[in-house]
């Protein structure tokens, strides 16, 4: 048996490195199409488990061209380009889409600022209370707010420390850790080594 294939359609991120890595630590195959035309997205969607998609329109040919696909995810809000009758049909529908497009707010939050905010603020950006968000961020992500975002900053460190444009105490204070101390520390635990040694 191959690996999970994951394929992203059309990409609304300036770069997908975050997903390539967070696929990869998890064992499997992400792809990131050239062009969204519908013979591209058949081809290359034909043998996906999982395919995202932000604006693509998802019609019921392409859905029905998903010989493998499990899960169907939009990764935006506010548009309704996947055919979900269509998508329902074919088995390619799955819950965690409505759960994600609910905790989306939040999320975006996460990845677009160098601190991601706060439990409370996460929830209310989604109109959720704190236990709600809570429980659903936990089912769907697999894991807690807390846990996700501190993974997001230290991300967001390793890239700055990648660029070698800051000294670990300016990365340390641009994403919210007190002092190069507590980021080394916070660094250890999830990556299992040091900043310098990253």
């Amino acid at each position: 048996m191959g690996k999970f294939k994951v394929v992203y359609t059309d990409n609304i991120y300036k770069d997908n490195e975050i997903e390539y890595r967070r696929f990869a630590e998890a064992g499997y195959d992400f792809t990131v199409l050239p062009s969204f035309d519908d013979e591209t997205i058949m081809r290359e969607c034909k043998d996906a488990d999982a395919v995202m998609v932000s604006y693509v329109e998802m019609t019921e040919k392409l859905i029905n061209s998903l010989d493998k696909c499990k899960i169907l995810v939009r990764c935006g809000m506010g548009i309704n380009n996947i055919d979900i009758p269509a998508a329902t049909a074919t088995n390619a529908a799955s819950s965690i889409q409505t759960r994600l497009e609910r905790l989306h707010p939040a999320l975006a939050l996460v990845r677009e600022q160098p601190i991601p905010p706060p439990l409370g603020e996460a929830a209310a950006a989604c109109k959720l209370s704190v236990s709600r968000f809570s429980e659903l961020f936990r089912r769907t992500l697999g894991r807690s707010y807390g846990h996700f975002a501190l993974r997001a900053r230290l991300d967001q460190c390793a890239a700055d420390l990648r660029t070698g444009q800051f000294v670990l105490k300016e990365i340390a204070r641009r994403h919210g850790f007190c002092d190069a101390a507590s980021l080394c520390n916070a660094f250890r635990r999830v990556f299992k080594c040091t900043p310098m040694n990253f």
